[in-house]
């Protein structure tokens, strides 16, 4: 690295040598374009004064005292080598006419007219000398509103028009680098201002220094007195000058606030007001035509010759305490520009015209990169002490944040054995639940079975009394346990959803006839209105969607006395299928001990999909739905109207918290432990779908759920309602036959409907075996031979229509003409056809019925086998 280090400068040494070479050695063209002779026309003037004196000048320039507005006529005779030249020189606060062979040929200042002061300023006169020049006798009138100003003059050349311009561009080329070298200074502070303001460092005024800058830029450019070759209102000009004077020390003071200690800073306020003072008093003075900026100047230097000097004075102090060596740079600076200012201000007052920012434009130069200097250093080190102070406040946030995480240790290992010890706690409470599940569910089944049994069976009344007490006692055990496993599984978050296809008719089928029995104890009607054109196979959690019907049901008919229990079936089409995508199927079923058992009241109790047995019911995964038509959305609404005691408007909005009750002394009668709407809530909000209660006290309520569900059919569900609204006979019937050699295979999932199956057919003594699964019922369809097999359609694993399938396929099999019955709950239009394009030899829709039930085996039964009863 050190090598290429000095190779670098070997090289830039060589550079310089070959540039020298380059401009010693060379002999070309001079293409400079401010070539040209220049002549000095500085001899044979002569000076006439207003009072007719006149005398012969040895030579330009001229200086000598003259009143204000006092005529003086300087005279000479152009030689004619100068024709169609151009005549130039600096003139300083008067006006002049210039005539040549008794014609005029340039003025300045004579007619030009102002809206106050008198000053016409000072100009570089390029005059024209004709080319037609006669005698060449030349005379320039001069006057001025100052004193001594008329009479002074400064040294006249004579060149080509371009050559003069030119020339004196070039005499003012360093003066324009150090103008612009100021203003780049100038706006490298407003830069450091703006970083410092950014990086929200301490201000120290850096902006202030940014204008003194820019307005020393316009001082020291005007001063130059070459300005007017772009642009030529020298009156411009000249009050721009003024009014930079004035406004000059206002900054310089403003900074040294800014940067001096206190004791300091009182006297740049003192001065500071008498600078603005100042400004006041001429501007004031100027417009009303009192005083000109001419007459007043000296006051503006005064105040700049004050406070460069009070500047060092609290500069010298300020290094003398070793503050900052900073303030020895800046110290240096603002010496070279008080000492090139007091230069140009001894010159201003002597020799009247002529450029005088000569030596303060060079010490204004040196103040300004000194300046900039400085605030970079400071700037630089206002980041370093950022950074220093940020990483000082980072080590103690990192000390904090180490304590912190020690405290978060401790608190989470103090938290992992909470967690650990909750996490045991619930899951014991788990086990307890579903062994207590397990341990009371299982002898409720059995009283419940049992005590159907004795309600079909029994003709005496009290015994009859006490079986109903005993259902309706049972089924509210039941119901309790259910909801207690529920709300608990809701409060561990195990509550999943389980999807699958499911039949609507049957779920309407099996919530109606969960609840007939309690609503017909109390004697309400209880009625059923569906939308006909609903779709007939959805795609969702069936299990859920029944407990929720039954809860809000079961809640309506416990707080209705009279009158009726409506639940209406619809639906709307849904835009946004997410709410449906999201809910994903799991494929366990941590959720499924949680619904109520529906029994047999009577003969013409229907059969129909319990879900009393979901302990041990498997969900099928249906990944993707079973259907060849593209899925659609619908929203599937549920409505239970009722005409119960209705809910006070104050307490719908605790309707849904958990184990509210309302009106307790009123109600204290009905069973139940608040938790069923808490439940049916949370179950709603789980499939994104809503729910919403309107209720007139003393008049009744209406619950709306409404739930997201996709329809894997486009066959629809028909009109239902007919066969639920009309009341079943309930006169107990004997058996239209009796078969004791028949032999019939009843297959379904459900243990329950197989029960019921097996009673209604009991009095006809038909022989029935029963399968809960399709590979069940062919391995008994192997073994044994059938007079009828029913096949239920909606089943896990293998459904009705897959096991009719298996079953043809089987060799050798004794049942390969047996007749195979449908069983489902779709009573759609179209149903029959699709089940006999199979070859099912008939369907039988659920809910079954005894009457209808007993038709369908008469008509497939060989004759042989059935005997009918004697009529006589």
């Amino acid at each position: 690295m050190k090598i290429l280090k000095k190779l670098i400068w070997v090289a830039l040494a060589i550079e310089i040598i070959v540039l020298l070479v380059v401009v010693i050695n060379s002999n070309v063209d001079n293409m400079t374009l401010s070539k040209g002779e220049i002549y000095d026309f500085n001899t044979g003037w002569t000076i006439t004064r207003q009072d007719g004196s006149s005398q012969k000048i040895k030579s330009l320039p001229y200086s000598e005292k003259s009143k204000a507005g006092e005529k003086i006529i300087l005279s000479n005779t152009i030689p004619k080598k100068y024709r169609g030249m151009t005549m130039s020189f600096l003139s300083a606060d008067k006006q002049f006419r210039v005539t040549i062979d008794g014609r005029q040929v340039y003025e300045f200042g004579v007619n030009d007219s102002r809206p106050f002061g008198k000053t016409p300023g000072s100009v570089t006169n390029f005059i024209d000398i004709p080319e037609n020049l006669k005698e060449g006798i030349i005379e320039i009138e001069m006057t001025s509103p100052y004193d001594n100003y008329a009479s002074n003059i400064t040294g006249i050349t004579i060149s080509k028009r371009d050559t003069s311009i030119l020339n004196l561009l070039k005499s003012n080329l360093g003066n324009f680098a150090m103008c612009i070298i100021i203003l780049a200074c100038g706006i490298t502070l407003f830069m450091l201002a703006f970083i410092q303001a950014f990086s929200r460092q301490t201000r120290d005024g850096i902006s202030y220094l940014g204008f003194m800058c820019i307005f020393g830029t316009i001082y020291f450019s005007i001063e130059t007195k070459s300005l007017n070759v772009f642009y030529g209102n020298q009156t411009l000009y000249s009050n721009l000058v003024f009014l930079v004077l004035m406004l000059w020390p206002v900054f310089m003071q403003m900074y040294y606030i800014n940067n001096l200690e206190e004791k300091f800073q009182k006297i740049f306020y003192i001065l500071l007001f008498l600078t603005l003072t100042n400004v006041a008093c001429q501007l004031t003075l100027q417009i009303l035509g009192v005083f000109d900026f001419m007459n007043m100047a000296f006051v503006s230097h005064i105040l700049i010759f004050i406070s460069g000097m009070a500047i060092l004075f609290s500069l010298i102090c300020t290094i003398r305490k070793g503050k900052d060596k900073l303030f020895a740079l800046e110290f240096l600076g603002i010496l070279a520009f008080i000492g090139g200012s007091a230069a140009d201000l001894i010159r201003t007052y002597t020799i009247h015209i002529g450029d005088f920012g000569k030596y303060s434009r060079f010490g204004m130069t040196i103040f300004s990169l000194l300046m900039v200097f400085v605030h970079i250093l400071k700037v630089i080190r206002g980041y370093s002490a950022s950074i220093a102070e940020n990483a000082r406040h980072m080590q103690m946030e990192v000390q904090v944040i180490e304590e912190k995480n020690q405290e978060l240790t401790i608190a989470n290992e103090e938290a992992e054995k909470a967690k650990a010890e909750a996490i045991a706690a619930a899951k014991a409470k788990s086990v307890f639940l579903a062994n207590m599940s397990h341990e009371i569910r299982t002898p409720i089944n059995a009283i419940l079975g049992m005590n159907t049994m004795i309600l079909r069976e029994s003709d005496d009344k009290d015994i009859l009394e006490y079986a109903g007490n005993i259902q309706s006692a049972s089924q509210t055990l039941l119901s309790l346990i259910n909801d207690i496993l529920d709300f608990s599984k809701i409060e561990t978050g195990k509550l999943e959803l389980v999807q699958g296809d499911y039949a609507l008719s049957s779920l309407i089928n099996d919530v109606y006839h969960m609840l007939l029995g309690k609503a017909k104890e109390k004697g309400l009607a209880f009625n059923v209105d569906s939308n006909k054109n609903l779709p007939a196979k959805l795609y969702g959690d069936e299990v859920r969607i029944r407990q929720i019907l039954v809860n809000i049901l079961n809640n309506a008919i416990k707080y209705t006395e009279k009158g009726s229990v409506t639940l209406k079936v619809g639906m709307a089409e849904q835009q946004n299928t997410d709410a449906i995508n999201n809910n994903k199927e799991t494929k366990t079923n941590d959720c499924t001990e949680n619904n109520n058992t529906s029994d047999i009241e009577n003969e013409t109790m229907p059969y129909h999909d319990n879900i009393s047995d979901t302990d041990n019911k498997t969900i099928p995964d249906n990944n993707n739905i079973t259907s060849s038509q593209p899925a659609k959305n619908i929203i599937i609404t549920f409505t239970i109207s009722d005409t119960g005691i209705g809910i006070k408007s104050e307490n719908i909005s605790h309707l849904f918290d958990s184990f509210s009750r309302f009106d307790e002394n009123k109600n204290k009668h009905i069973e139940g432990t608040g938790l069923g709407l808490a439940i049916t809530k949370q179950l709603t909000k789980l499939m994104n779908g809503k729910i919403n209660v309107t209720s007139k006290y003393g008049e009744g309520s209406v619950f709306e759920v409404s739930i997201p569900q996709k329809v894997v059919s486009d066959l629809k569900i028909g009109d239902i309602s007919e066969k639920y609204n009309t009341a079943p006979d309930k006169k107990k019937k004997k058996a239209s036959f009796t078969a004791p050699d028949a032999k019939v295979l009843v297959v379904d999932d459900v243990k329950m409907n197989i029960n019921v199956f097996k009673a209604l057919l009991k009095r006809t003594k038909i022989s029935v075996d029963s399968a809960m699964s399709g590979p069940e019922a062919l391995e008994m369809i192997k073994d044994n031979k059938y007079d009828i097999i029913f096949l239920d359609h909606m089943m896990p694993d293998m459904d009705g229509i897959e096991t009719y399938k298996h079953m043809k396929e089987l060799e050798e099999s004794p049942n390969k003409d047996t007749t195979v019955i449908m069983l489902t709950a779709n009573a759609i239009m179209g149903a029959k056809e699709e089940y006999l394009g199979i070859g099912f030899s008939d369907y039988l829709s659920k809910p079954v019925q005894a009457a209808k039930l007993e038709a369908m085996i008469l008509k497939y039964l060989p004759e042989e086998l059935v005997t009918k009863p004697d009529i006589s």
